[in-house]
């Protein structure tokens, strides 16, 4: 679907050369709109020869049309899908885990709700939004029936998969933590997986690495899952016009682009060009009309730069309407320097409150957004991480596992002992630093899985 000034332009152009391929006998004239009452015989603008009179007609069909979308689009946003009565900031206060579950589920469709507006001077972008919403809404009561069960079913996951990478990025966290020389899982089992999390009510999967795009058959996978709303994390070298193409054609899949601010942010990080293929990928991805993000892990280096008022504007022009921010975790020795500090903690906090206000787009930022909904939220509470191997582990920050999708199915990897001893030991894993609390206590977590090991038949 064509948004509303392109078409207005286009068929403009073609009303205009049909009055000059077929000039009225009264060429000076042109056509009179009486609001007043009248007969049938001259209800119809007056001077136009039949071919003019087509096109004119032509024309008004096609607005009312485009008008009629963009009306219905946004009466269904605030209909059907209206307000969440939990507002993200509010959320503060709640800190009971039914209350942090109950919180995210609402967060979810705050953030559809939110894609559906930010989107709704394109109907067809906006209209597609709203289906993903319905989907959401689907999924939701699939995990209220496992619920009612008795099996907690999240509705994100995180699914790293592969551990190869076309790059070596300075102090990525997967080069350090989940490098093996075990098998990789196998695209007949990553099917089976993206299946299951369907049948469970999972319902939002972000796909991470590695390069997920260096798995030749991703997009085929991703492809055989429409009910997964997919965010492929990528560092964008290999997004070519052969994979904008794909990504045009499966529109519940949302390309996220790694970036660390400025060229010479990125290029230090990720290697010399690193920034430039990064825009290519994003005019790409603009002429395909693909709806795509970007990722910024955030350190105490580029900070004041990565949340720059000005900085996002400019990538909101190059077509960029969804923003991650991951705040850095020190997996590589003597890096915790590079960890934001309290005061930019509270600085990120007010510049999401304003730039939600006004700023066009979706603003996404962990482990920051887990505290307004009462602490860290994975072992299954809200997210899970599966690692390349098919390892379950409780983030990806948190490399320890009692189960293994090459052996068990998703759903006995959500009754994992280790997920359990984390939610039900009353630790509070509090991250209001704006820092991993599992990553904190991550000799505690390793305790607790070598125990839970030692008592079940899992693998890890």
């Amino acid at each position: 679907m064509r948004p509303l000034p392109f078409i207005i332009q286009r068929l403009g152009r073609s009303w205009k050369s049909a009055l000059i391929d077929h000039p009225s006998p009264k060429p000076t004239s042109y056509p009179r709109f009486d609001l007043r009452p009248s007969t049938e015989a001259d209800s119809r603008p007056k001077d136009l020869c039949p071919a003019q009179l087509v096109i004119f007609r032509r024309f008004c069909r096609c607005v009312a049309c485009q008008f009629c979308h963009f009306i219905r689009a946004q009466a269904l946003v605030e209909i059907e899908f209206p307000c969440s009565t939990i507002h993200p900031i509010e959320r503060r206060n709640m800190t009971a885990q039914s209350n942090s579950e109950i919180a995210f589920e609402a967060s979810l469709f705050d953030v559809f709700r939110t894609a559906a507006r930010i989107t709704m001077r394109d109907p067809g972008f906006a209209m597609r939004a709203l289906r993903l919403m319905r989907r959401q809404q689907k999924a939701a009561r699939v995990r209220e029936r496992w619920e009612a069960s008795g099996t907690h079913v999240p509705p994100f996951a995180i699914y790293s998969t592969t551990a190869r990478c076309n790059l070596r990025c300075a102090g990525c966290y997967a080069n350090i933590l989940h490098i093996s020389d075990r098998n990789e899982l196998t695209d007949a089992r990553t099917r089976a997986l993206l299946r299951e999390a369907v049948d469970l009510g999972v319902s939002v999967m972000l796909l991470a690495g590695g390069e997920p795009l260096l798995r030749e058959r991703m997009l085929e996978l991703t492809a055989a899952a429409p009910e997964i709303l997919f965010l492929l994390f990528t560092n964008g070298t290999l997004l070519d016009t052969e994979v904008a193409e794909r990504l045009k054609r499966q529109r519940h899949v949302v390309p996220v682009l790694s970036i660390e601010g400025d060229e010479s942010k990125t290029d230090a990080r990720r290697g010399d060009g690193s920034h430039q293929q990064v825009l290519n990928a994003m005019q790409l991805l603009r002429a395909k009309r693909v709806f795509f993000g970007t990722s910024t892990t955030l350190t105490s280096e580029n900070f004041e730069l990565a949340t720059d008022r000005q900085h996002l504007l400019n990538l909101i022009r190059n077509g960029c309407r969804l923003f991650y921010f991951i705040n850095y975790v020190p997996a590589a020795p003597g890096t915790d320097d590079l960890q934001l500090t309290l005061e930019q903690v509270a600085e990120l906090d007010r510049r999401l409150a304003s730039y939600r206000k006004d700023l066009p787009c979706l603003l996404i930022a962990f482990p920051h957004d887990e505290i307004a909904l009462g602490g860290c939220l994975a072992a299954g509470k809200g997210f899970l991480h599966i690692n390349a191997y098919g390892d379950v582990e409780p983030c990806p920050f948190s490399p320890y596992s009692d189960r293994n999708l090459s052996e068990a199915t998703l759903l006995e990897a959500l009754h994992s002992p280790l997920f359990r001893k984390i939610l039900d030991s009353g630790v509070t894993l509090d991250e209001t630093d704006g820092r991993c609390a599992l990553w904190k206590r991550r000799e505690w977590v390793s305790s607790l899985c070598a125990s839970s090991k030692s008592g079940s038949n899992g693998v890890g």
